[in-house]
């Protein structure tokens, strides 16, 4: 709708949705996203505020985290990541969250800190284990990009930490090795 002109409408049926699962962060989230797409800056921090209010964490703060990047405001946006983590440590979908901001803004080390955190961490379900392999992966190319050779054996053998129950790497990680080593003069 939004696309074809018919923003209002858009925004009233992103607003319905809200209402009938006021549960569901994606919702706030997607009328959050089409107020600011439209220009709507103080619509889309109400939006916020009245989500905070509905959800409960760490869902709140990681709305209030994708919302205060979109808007700008940094700094908001690391303490919402931070205490999104902080109020549920055992879920390791927050700390992803943190981890890309933080690379996003380039702020590797506390990133790569926050990504040893993760791979290290006792939970160990379906989800838990995903974000452990994406942790390692990405901790692989931020170790790579040191430029050494010895970074790129570092690097390697942190992706080889990924091997799966059948002995092998799986196709990200595959793909992740082959970009460390195509990227080397050697």
């Amino acid at each position: 709708m939004s696309r074809s002109g018919k923003t209002d409408r858009a925004e009233d049926v992103l607003e319905q949705a809200t209402e009938a699962a006021p549960e569901l962060p994606q919702t706030w989230f997607s009328l959050f996203s089409h107020q600011v797409a439209n220009g709507r800056r103080k619509m889309a921090e109400r939006t916020l505020e009245k989500a905070a209010g509905t959800l409960g964490n760490p869902d709140r703060h990681l709305l209030a985290a994708q919302g205060n990047e979109m808007l700008g405001r940094l700094d908001d946006a690391e303490r919402e990541y931070r205490e999104a983590v902080k109020a549920n440590p055992d879920d390791l979908s927050p700390a992803r969250g943190l981890a890309s901001f933080l690379i996003r803004r380039g702020r590797l080390n506390p990133a790569r800190e926050e990504l040893r955190r993760i791979i290290d961490a006792k939970a160990d379900d379906a989800a838990a284990k995903g974000t452990k392999f994406w942790a390692r992966r990405t901790l692989a190319q931020l170790t790579a990009d040191g430029g050494s050779y010895r970074a790129l054996e570092q690097a390697l053998a942190i992706v080889d930490q990924n091997v799966g129950s059948d002995g092998k790497l799986g196709p990200e990680d595959v793909l992740v090795q082959v970009a460390l080593l195509a990227g080397r003069p050697e």
